[in-house]
């Protein structure tokens, strides 16, 4: 396939991130197929949007967008795609990010039945999908980025070309990674403050106003939810921790040691088996 011409599209996965992305693909991609395994968020986008369902329309249709939770979904799917012959070359668009070795198989296995995988992982948050202000960096043949950028666009999200399939992936778990050893820093700091009776919304707002060394997007965006204990729905703990340990093997796997990005990835694991999968990641500050 070598461009991003198609008559059917599917959209799997309506959770905090699909739904509104469906939502918004759903007026250019008609007709939009979705599935989730909630049946009300099924209704419920079919009730508001250009959007329909249907299991054997999913799999065969001839460009079909995934926004799933972990790999194993992912490779769930795949494999009931890739069980169903269609008459076109189809398409599959990941907006997950995952292991190099993952998306190298998966394009590998695709490939064998005339499937073109690409991973796009999204850059964002819920309220910023919803906003139109999420940015998909996009992995695979250049051609079908062009097609998919103007989609992209129409919609209001931005998209930049990252290369071959798994760069993509790479990037977006190294970024992720990046941001979330971030987080446990504001957060360790934030437990100083509270240990030496400083006023931590005073702190805050020093942080953010005075341009310094300390303020960065992550400190503006999540300082106050960890010093409220807020979950305020941007993400949950479960989701940053499979992320940085995925990072973690990378960096093994390069050489690298990379003592914050490991220290940081045990953190969340820590958290992760201590029942705060469900909590929003900022909660990491309840652990410290």
């Amino acid at each position: 396939m070598n461009d991003f011409s198609a008559d059917s599209y599917a959209f799997y996965g309506l959770g905090a991130m699909g739904m509104p992305i469906a939502c918004k693909l759903s007026s250019p991609c008609h007709p939009l197929i979705v599935r989730d395994l909630d049946g009300d968020k099924i209704d419920q986008i079919c009730a508001e949007f250009d959007a329909q369902r249907g299991d054997e329309g999913a799999v065969t249709a001839d460009c079909i967008f995934l926004c799933l939770p972990h790999p194993g979904a992912v490779g769930t799917v795949i494999n009931q795609i890739l069980a169903r012959p269609a008459k076109n070359h189809r398409l599959i668009i990941d907006f997950g990010a995952h292991a190099p070795d993952f998306v190298g198989e998966t394009v590998a296995r695709c490939g064998e039945k005339n499937v073109t995988y690409c991973d796009a992982p999204v850059f964002g948050t819920p309220s910023m999908a919803v906003e139109g202000r999420l940015y998909f960096l996009f992995s695979g043949p250049q051609p079908i980025y062009a097609g998919f950028s103007k989609l992209a666009k129409r919609v209001g999200y931005r998209s930049r070309f990252a290369g071959p399939s798994g760069t993509a992936s790479a990037v977006k778990l190294l970024q992720n990674a990046l941001g979330t050893i971030n987080l446990l820093a504001a957060a360790e700091i934030l437990k100083v403050c509270e240990a030496t009776d400083i006023d931590t919304t005073v702190f805050a707002d020093v942080v953010n106003e005075c341009g310094g060394i300390g303020s960065s997007q992550v400190f503006t965006k999540f300082a106050s939810d960890m010093v409220n204990r807020r979950d305020s729905n941007e993400g949950r703990l479960r989701i940053a921790a499979k992320d940085m340990q995925t990072a973690a093997n990378l960096a093994h796997k390069s050489g690298e040691k990379a003592v914050l990005l490991l220290a940081t990835a045990q953190q969340f694991k820590r958290a992760y088996d201590a029942g705060m999968g469900e909590d929003q990641f900022s909660n990491i500050i309840k652990t410290l």
